[in-house]
């Protein structure tokens, strides 16, 4: 992706933003009911990455750039209220949904309409994350077009 490291983590959190505010739309839940994490995945014993590469210290820019982030969306309640499951079920719904909030907000960089105030971010949170929700959404119309954009 054509995007600084930085603009690449504010495009995460502008993401889990917006699929938080769908989710709670399609549960027709208050926003307090879901929480939201990012995490990063960890390695697997079959990744193409020789993680071992990275075992100095944790600040490496070169470890940094292999940051693979997990979003996380969870009942805010212990023993849960029962919104992950049927939200587990709705993922393509909330991906979509999702896509589509963000693509129909007029502003231009990020609002607290799509993917939250982009006051603490880049300007470029709303590219970014319409980049990585195009991709995870398999709208290979939308990847080509930003690709031809950026070209």
């Amino acid at each position: 992706m054509p995007f600084s490291l930085s603009e690449r983590q504010d495009g995460i959190f502008g993401l889990l933003y917006a699929l938080g505010s769908m989710a709670t739309l399609l549960m027709m839940c208050d926003r307090r009911d879901l929480g939201t994490a990012v995490g990063e995945r960890p390695p697997s014993a079959i990744s193409e990455i020789n993680w071992e590469d990275f075992a100095g210290p944790a600040d490496t820019s070169e470890a940094k750039e292999f940051f693979e982030p997990n979003l996380y969306i969870y009942d805010a309640y212990p023993g849960g209220i029962g919104f992950s499951e049927p939200l587990y079920r709705a993922c393509d719904t909330l991906l979509n949904r999702t896509l589509e909030l963000i693509r129909a907000c007029p502003c231009d960089n990020g609002c607290p309409s799509c993917v939250g105030p982009t006051v603490d971010r880049s300007e470029r949170t709303k590219e970014v994350a319409l980049e990585m929700l195009g991709r995870l959404c398999g709208d290979i119309q939308f990847v080509a077009e930003r690709t031809a954009e950026s070209a």
